[in-house]
């Protein structure tokens, strides 16, 4: 992924490329982990099956979102600041 100030500006190196791997893993490994468990539930109690459904999607979308989030750059900040300053 490119980022403005990063040192090798767009080239994709093995090491990042496996951290994107590994990030795109992590929620099919929660669905087939929450699904197996729900499952194990659904003839004995089939309300907490759903339960364990639902709690296993809210999971799965916040560690997907969770690639998405980047934190206020500095050059945010100081653009902010001459532009109060102007």
């Amino acid at each position: 992924m490119f980022r403005p100030g990063s040192s090798n500006a767009g080239l994709a190196s093995p090491e990042n490329e496996m951290k994107s791997a590994l990030r795109a893993m992590k929620p099919l490994s929660l669905w087939v982990l929450f699904s197996l468990l729900a499952i194990t539930f659904v003839e004995v109690r089939p309300y907490l099956a759903l339960a364990i459904c639902v709690a296993g999607g809210i999971a799965m979308a916040l560690s997907s979102l969770a690639g998405f989030y980047s934190p206020p750059q500095e050059a945010t900040e100081q653009a902010g600041q001459k532009k109060g300053q102007a």
